[in-house]
């Protein structure tokens, strides 16, 4: 989506309701009878029509067709230490291994509604880069609800092979996603799925494009020939929602569910001027979720298997361990432990392993609500992030804080501020 596109959309549903709420106002503020009858019509347009500001997006229409605009933005102040690190040129020492600074970390905007009908439904969702400050378009997707129970979806989606990463950035416990997340992070792809939910077990299949393949034409040697994903989770509980972020409010009963997925894809034979390695991927995780009164914890196992057609293959695997409680209502306190371990075929020098020890905190400004708080947190990295291939591969285009650094113990302090809108 063009930014233009998003102005000209964001404008037009501000001014649907400004119009809504000019047109309750007094009648007496009118001026005249023609006035007053105006600020009737346009009254009784929204009663059928509703526009307003419910701290959930802007919302613009009735039952069968409406759209709502929304987005968040979190805003952070990063401090990284770690030893001075060493040209890999020169060999020369840089001043200090001391970075600090902010950032508008992550900034979107995003559409939802339904079209003619409760039951056709669409996302379209895009997020300001950090470099060039240009949209970059991240969910685009249909979904038809055939039933109550069974969805088709076909667009431009998250794949849910990782339970961290399909859990929307602003409902995780800490600043951001584990380190163990983010190298196994399978992005966004391209395809069709269909999902199912019962009372207490519920599933997700789809074809599609492939790991990280977002954006791509079907001709791009960026995506898979042929890829396949799956989810199973079930539940001990009444409510699918208590899964959708890891936090568990004070006054809430116990609940858990667990969950496994699996991913396969082949790459290399896409028809392209580009030279391709052939290579197969597969990937699995395994994952354990408990809340109660007022705490979490959470535990997940994730595997990849890389098999390129003239290299050696790659087992790698990632594990995460988390949890957090309130000490007051508005207060909850952290701690997660994640690490990555890579397959010694990764290469000398590459195939040390990461350990990650994050603790810290939220304050929730609102009552049971992610719309805002701060957020502040310590992440040490035990481990050099230069000797681990995985982890080198997302040093610095990445969100948790990371620099390279061939040695042990980089430690990160990060503080953020979330607004939902």
């Amino acid at each position: 989506m063009r930014r233009t596109s998003v102005i000209v959309m964001v404008s037009g549903a501000a001014l649907a309701w400004a119009g809504t709420v000019a047109a309750s106002e007094p009648a007496g503020r009118s001026g005249s009878d023609a006035g007053r009858a105006y600020g009737a019509e346009l009254t009784a347009d929204s009663a059928a029509r509703t526009s307003r500001l419910d701290g959930g997006g802007l919302r613009i229409g009735d039952g069968d067709s409406s759209i709502k605009i929304g987005g968040f933005a979190q805003f952070r102040y990063i401090t990284n230490l770690r030893e001075n690190p060493t040209s890999p040129t020169t060999g020369s020492f840089h001043d200090s291994g001391f970075t600090n600074g902010f950032e508008a970390t992550r900034t979107r905007l995003d559409a939802t509604g339904n079209i003619g009908s409760r039951d056709l439904t669409f996302k379209v969702e895009g997020e300001f880069g950090r470099g060039d400050g240009s949209l970059g378009l991240l969910d685009a997707y249909g979904r038809y609800a055939m039933d109550n129970r069974t969805s088709v979806t076909w667009g431009q989606f998250k794949l849910p092979i990782v339970r961290e990463w399909y859990i929307s950035p602003t409902k995780q416990l800490a600043v951001n996603y584990s380190i163990a997340a983010e190298v196994f992070m399978p992005g966004y792809t391209q395809g069709v799925a269909v999902d199912w939910k019962g009372d207490r077990l519920r599933g997700f299949v789809s074809l599609n494009d492939g790991l990280n393949s977002s954006n791509t034409a079907y001709t791009s040697p960026g995506e898979a020939d042929l890829a396949a994903t799956g989810r199973l989770e079930y539940m001990w509980g009444k409510d699918w929602k208590r899964f959708d972020d890891f936090t568990s409010w004070r006054g809430e009963s116990n609940t858990w569910m667990i969950g496994a997925s699996a991913h396969w894809q082949t790459d290399g034979n896409t028809g392209s001027s580009a030279q391709v390695a052939q290579q197969q991927f597969e990937m699995a995780s395994l994952d354990a979720t408990f809340e109660g009164n007022g705490w979490n914890l959470y535990a997940a196992a994730i595997y990849l298997h890389t098999d390129p057609y003239q290299s050696p293959d790659a087992t790698d695997w990632g594990f995460v361990l988390q949890g957090g409680v309130f000490v007051t209502d508005n207060v909850e306190v952290f701690g997660r432990w994640d690490g990555v371990f890579v397959d010694s075929d990764r290469g000398r020098g590459l195939s040390d392993d990461l350990s990650t020890i994050t603790v810290g905190g939220n304050w929730y400004l609102l009552p049971h609500s992610h719309a805002a708080k701060f957020t502040a947190d310590a992440q040490w990295n035990v481990n050099s992030t230069n000797k681990n291939a995985l982890v080198a591969g997302i040093l610095g285009n990445n969100t948790v804080g990371l620099q390279g650094s061939s040695e042990d113990n980089q430690v990160a302090l990060r503080v953020q501020f979330q607004l939902v809108f």
